[in-house]
């Protein structure tokens, strides 16, 4: 199985992306109201997440997806952080342990064509 992800622009120019009408979405449903810039509560959400998920490294992750809003910040932290990322400098993230993922490890036979 490979990892994919999946992203829905807007249908219409000039409308909202998905996930800018759900962000206000979930803003009216905690009672802030839905008429605040969803980039200003996405960063809000964005800064609680890298808190809770990255801990003293949070500053490092803000840092490195500055500029990225909504799925495509969350797709690039995720990538990464994850297991063949490149981290978010400081050697944070960074796996120089783990073996290439196109070589071999010899435990496989060689593909005959």
């Amino acid at each position: 199985m490979r990892a994919t992800a999946r992203r829905c622009l807007s249908v219409r120019p000039g409308q909202p992306e998905e996930w800018e009408t759900l962000t206000r979405l979930a803003a009216i449903a905690r009672g802030q109201g839905g008429h605040q810039d969803a980039g200003a509560l996405d960063d809000a959400q964005f800064a609680d997440e890298a808190q809770r998920l990255y801990g003293a490294q949070a500053e490092a992750v803000l840092q490195a997806t500055q500029g990225l809003r909504g799925p495509q910040r969350m797709l690039d932290a995720a990538l990464r952080g994850g297991p063949y990322g490149e981290g978010f400098g400081d050697g944070f993230g960074t796996r120089p342990e783990r073996p290439d993922a196109g070589q071999g490890d010899g435990r496989q036979p060689q593909r005959r064509h």
